[in-house]
């Protein structure tokens, strides 16, 4: 049976904070602390100190229990892949009091002007899952994926992926459709000389890219042009097409950014709501307002509106 290790944000800089000979015994404390524990008679609060450092932090037991899984058949807008609904059992783990307070005091002793929670404007928090491979020190652990196969009967396959990060996603990628081979008919490997969507372009050809974006739409401001190549490449025409003034993109939210650009993020970014455009297909969200938000929110579900006519 494989185990998931849980690291709090806290022990991405416990390890920083280690160096030299005391690396070793750095990870041994982080593991010994900050890692998922089983589930005992009694979970308690508990304090640590950062290793080579006076920082400190509390991590806060999280009781574990059994909850459903799943929507239920009386929801409208529940999808395919979330039924049927099942009880699932997650152990006790514990988790920082204060990630945000935490991190505003780190960066506030490198940085003049000081900050603090209140100025944080987003965040989001996510946990790596690590294969637990049987190493004896927690730095040893595999960073690599590892694929598993269920197969059963007269069953479609469960291929698995435990951990895995986004620099070989490729690699993981051809390594999970080889698994799922036996299955399905599958062709040659071909990603590894693709570029990705919008970088079929030369090396050093960027400001090329934004003069002749320009000659094209030249009612563009040149930080528009730029941006929109920083983040579309050569697909930035996809999202200026038939456009011959500004009032052609459609409504202006924030800075610059249009319908037309939301229009090309819902068709072929898959984006749905407005926190996928503002803040997961970019960062345009440390931009735009609340009323522009919500402006977007309802342009959205209008253009969705629209193409099921």
């Amino acid at each position: 049976m494989s185990k998931v290790f849980h690291f709090s944000v806290a022990a991405i800089f416990s390890i920083a904070a280690g160096s030299g000979a005391n690396e070793r015994e750095t990870v041994r404390i982080i593991r010994e602390k900050i890692l998922s524990r089983p589930q005992t008679a009694e979970i308690k609060r508990y304090s640590v100190t950062i290793p080579n450092t006076t920082i400190s932090y509390e991590m806060v037991p999280v009781p574990g229990g059994v909850f459903e899984m799943g929507s239920p058949d009386s929801d409208p807008q529940r999808k395919s892949d979330e039924q049927p609904t099942h009880k699932v059992r997650v152990d006790a783990f514990w988790m920082q009091a204060h990630e945000v307070t935490y991190l505003c005091d780190v960066i506030n002793g490198y940085f003049r002007r000081q900050i603090e929670p209140g100025d944080v404007v987003w965040s989001f928090a996510g946990i790596r899952a690590l294969y637990d491979d049987e190493a004896r020190d927690a730095k040893d652990t595999t960073r690599e994926y590892v694929l598993t196969l269920d197969q059963h009967f007269r069953e479609a396959p469960l291929l698995t992926v435990y951990g895995g990060k986004i620099t070989t996603y490729r690699r993981l990628a051809e390594a999970a459709l080889a698994k799922l081979a036996p299955f399905f008919p599958a062709a040659a490997r071909w990603t590894a000389a693709q570029p990705l969507p919008g970088g079929d372009f030369a090396v050093g050809r960027d400001e090329a890219l934004v003069a002749e974006t320009r000659r094209a739409w030249p009612f563009l401001a040149e930080p528009h042009a730029r941006r929109l190549v920083a983040a579309y490449g050569t697909r930035a025409k996809l999202v200026l097409r038939g456009a011959t003034r500004p009032e052609d993109l459609g409504p202006r939210f924030g800075p610059d950014l249009t319908g037309a650009e939301i229009r090309y993020l819902m068709r072929h970014e898959w984006a749905e709501t407005a926190d996928d455009v503002l803040w997961r297909r970019s960062k345009l969200g440390l931009y735009v307002s609340k009323e522009d938000r919500a402006g977007i929110e309802r342009f959205m579900v209008d253009a969705v509106g629209r193409s099921g006519d």
